[in-house]
């Protein structure tokens, strides 16, 4: 936000004169700290006049924003809610899992046919996009016959791989279409993660101990001790972001672009460069890209 407000304050005052700067954020420490930041910046006097620090779930946004606007969106979809879907072979049905807690706390899967409101929505509309942008990779890209031939096999189990749906994006996506009819959106976050658990987009699960990460190899783990947080299929969301973010003018133009690709076209690659010849704005972050409209 200061880096920002900073930069149009110093290049195009005009601008600057009628710039306002909302940042959501949920958390009562984070909200407060962003506001100390503020005060302490060193123009934090005149961009006070231009900022409003709302201490909101985002998804709870209900203030319709009519003007025109830009939506930044670094790394929140990561750390969305997601769901975790089993297909069965036979029928292609998806089943939703939930997870139980027996009396001494400890954590087990089951599936259920009864789907909650948002994975069921989401598998609907994703239906109406087709499959064919999804990898081999899916279970539900393997033909019907094949599924039951491979299930058919002993130790394969009785249902397919997990599926980690996105779920709770769909109302990211309504808020934005509701509240923010004329919004630009610039969102950043990864495609892909390393030490990921088994799962088609299975997300990494992981804790800090004596100052190290330590992955883990399932998400049923003690709430609250460890950060979970999923790649995004960039391709599903820029068609999902298109069926429900329409414009006044039809479907919204869109483009992904990798992080090397937006660097190069929007950074100072000169002041990023080191004397070795290094740049770590185009040669780290491989595995982040970027959806703009």
């Amino acid at each position: 936000m200061l880096n920002i407000l900073d930069y149009i304050r110093q290049n195009d005052p005009q601008v600057y004169n009628y710039a306002e700067y909302r940042t959501i954020e949920i958390s009562p420490q984070l909200a407060k700290q962003q506001r100390q930041t503020l005060e302490k910046s060193e123009f934090g006097r005149d961009h006070a006049q231009h900022v409003e620090i709302v201490q909101k779930d985002a998804l709870t946004w209900n203030v319709p924003v009519r003007h025109p606007c830009y939506v930044l969106a670094m790394e929140v979809i990561d750390n969305l809610p997601h769901d975790v879907i089993r297909y069965d072979p036979t029928t292609g049905r998806p089943l939703q899992g939930v997870v139980l807690i027996d009396g001494h706390g400890e954590f087990e899967e089951a599936y259920t046919a009864s789907m909650d409101e948002l994975p069921r929505r989401y598998l609907s509309l994703r239906e109406k996009l087709g499959y064919k942008h999804l990898p081999r990779s899916h279970p539900q890209r393997m033909p019907r016959i094949l599924r039951r031939a491979f299930h058919s096999l002993p130790y394969t189990g009785k249902l397919t791989s997990k599926e980690f749906i996105p779920t709770t994006l769909l109302q990211l996506l309504d808020v934005l279409n509701e509240y923010f009819p004329h919004h630009h959106l610039l969102l950043s976050d990864f495609d892909s993660l390393p030490n990921a658990i088994p799962g088609y987009m299975g997300p990494v699960v992981q804790t800090r101990y004596q100052r190290s990460m330590v992955p883990c190899t399932t998400y049923l783990v003690q709430q609250g001790y460890f950060d979970i947080f999923y790649p995004t299929d960039f391709e599903e969301l820029q068609a999902f972001y298109g069926m429900l973010c329409p414009s006044y003018f039809g479907t919204r133009r869109t483009h992904i672009v990798t992080h090397k690709e937006f660097m190069k076209k929007w950074g100072d690659l000169k002041a990023t460069t080191t004397r070795s010849g290094e740049n770590p704005m185009t040669d780290y972050y491989q595995n982040v890209r970027m959806l703009i409209s």
